[in-house]
């Protein structure tokens, strides 16, 4: 594959089923899978979130904004 996601993709996959004998659909093999993509790319390449940082750095909406609905 190229360069990028496909790339970074088709490493994680091959990392991941390096040396397994089972199931290569195992569900447990997904989360190591994902762990490895996400950790070798860039979630969050364009910095949107530096753009939701209010003063002294709390995310906005921060969680104390919003009040508890109303239950019975």
């Amino acid at each position: 594959p190229t360069p990028g996601l496909l790339r970074k993709g088709a490493d994680a996959c091959l990392a991941t089923l390096h040396g397994q004998t089972g199931d290569p659909l195992d569900r447990a093999l997904f989360e190591a899978y994902l762990r490895r993509l996400y950790h070798a790319s860039d979630l969050d390449e364009k910095r949107t979130v530096e753009l939701h940082q209010v003063h002294g750095g709390t995310p906005w909406p921060s969680t104390s904004a919003w009040r508890p609905s109303a239950s019975g």
